[in-house]
């Protein structure tokens, strides 16, 4: 019976097609000299047929090569063969050696093939364009079988570009990517299986709809931190970045809120770091001038060991604190002034390994004083009486829903309950005002 070749190029990162030559066979061998003397050659040759004639190929192991070889057991040759189940099914191969001068002469013939399968499988990364940390584990195969996996990616589906590469660490992330395997068994009757394979990926931050963080991927919602409600905005900052910002309120057009004009002003945060944080840095609330950050109108700071009360902070000695403490900055708006852009940042003062921190329940209220921070609150745009909830966008009501296919519903919308037929996932709900 035909004995099967170990394929020793699995994880060349070429394409092989269909029909054509790809597969590179290893050849193991052992030899000895019974005499003890040391071996000064193997030749090793391979025929396209069991009856003689002149070898296809034929390499001589001396030297380095041949030591390298005979400590492991086998030569990866550079010999092209093509898959068993299509054309030139088998080859045949011969062992010869030398040691002292003398030739142990050209072995019995033995016939080899070689055996292996390829596909293709496409992952959809949601958020790929922005994705980190790509990793990726297979199952256990059976014994002797050989695997190798290789990967690429694209920016749609079915994408052709693309190298593909065997260390997913250097494959840039997309919106797919592209996962080639490849199985080989060296045994006859044995089949390469793969019962599965598990690719996992880090998207990028989740943050709540239209808040904007710089940058995004070291903020990110997290239920292990929050002052109220169920997740605070965790941040991590490094000591090469320098800072972390995030723009809340995004309601408006340009990341600006609207105001009155001539009207006091408070904005508040709760805030916690993950212990104390190093020389130099501080968080800090600022208020620019609408339209952009060119004009710093307020700022105020707090600094020290673990936040500890500075100008412009007060400490939560509420049973919920557990290191949580309320920053606050005051701001009166001047004539014709009616947007604003609150910003909450964090400085890391270069010192350390980087801090990490929490920020939660930020409110921007009138009047000089801070009020007690309270979910739900509303405006001239939700109204909430006897009759229920009515939120009115002529005056400004902002309403997110989220269907199964990713689009946002707008409050032009009527958002039906139930799936299907594209609807949305969530009860009716009527909004006044066009």
């Amino acid at each position: 019976m035909a004995s099967f070749a170990r394929i020793h190029n699995l994880n060349e990162a070429a394409k092989w097609t269909a029909g054509g030559a790809h597969a590179k066979p290893r050849l193991e061998f052992t030899v000895s000299d019974p005499d003890g003397d040391s071996i000064d050659s193997v030749i090793l040759r391979i025929y396209t047929a069991s009856a003689g004639g002149v070898a296809d190929a034929t390499y001589t192991l001396t030297a380095g090569t041949l030591a390298a070889a005979l400590s492991a057991g086998y030569y990866d040759t550079p010999y092209l063969m093509k898959n068993k189940d299509q054309a030139s099914n088998e080859r045949w191969w011969t062992i010869e050696a030398t040691a002292g001068g003398a030739s142990s002469g050209e072995s019995t013939r033995t016939a080899f093939k070689v055996c292996w399968a390829q596909a293709e499988y496409e992952f959809a990364v949601p958020g790929g364009a922005s994705s980190s940390g790509w990793t990726f584990g297979s199952a256990a195969m059976p014994a002797n079988t050989h695997s190798a996996f290789l990967f690429k990616s694209n920016a749609s589906a079915g994408g052709a570009g693309g190298t593909y590469s065997n260390d997913i660490s250097t494959v840039t992330p997309n919106n797919y990517v592209n996962v080639l395997v490849r199985l080989s068994t060296d045994v006859a009757g044995t089949q390469p299986a793969l019962a599965n394979m598990t690719f996992s990926y880090t998207t990028s931050a989740s943050q709540p709809e239209k808040w904007v963080s710089a940058p995004s991927g070291d903020w990110a919602l997290d239920p292990s931190g929050y002052r109220y409600g169920t997740k605070g905005f965790k941040y991590i900052v490094d000591e090469n970045v320098n800072d972390r910002t995030i723009y809340p309120y995004r309601v408006t057009s340009g990341d600006d809120i609207e105001v009155q004009p001539n009207t006091d002003y408070v904005l508040s945060c709760y805030t916690k770091t993950d212990g104390p944080v190093g020389a130099g840095s501080e968080a800090r609330l600022e208020i620019y001038a609408g339209g952009g950050f060119t004009t710093l109108l307020a700022q105020g700071t707090v600094a020290g060991d673990a936040l500890n009360d500075g100008p412009g902070a007060t400490v939560d000695t509420s049973s919920y604190s557990e290191g949580w403490q309320r920053l606050h900055l005051r701001y009166s708006t001047g004539p014709g002034q009616t947007t604003l852009r609150p910003v909450f940042r964090y400085d890391n003062g270069g010192a350390g390994n980087g801090d990490i921190g929490w920020v939660d329940a930020f409110q921007l209220e009138e009047g000089k004083v801070v009020s007690p921070w309270h979910a739900g609150q509303l405006s001239n745009a939700g109204v909430l009486d006897n009759y229920g909830l009515i939120l009115d966008a002529m005056n400004g009501a902002v309403v997110f829903a989220r269907a199964s296919d990713g689009a946002t519903a707008t409050l032009d919308d009527i958002v039906h309950g139930g799936g299907g037929g594209g609807s949305m996932d969530y009860a009716y709900a009527f909004f006044v005002g066009n």
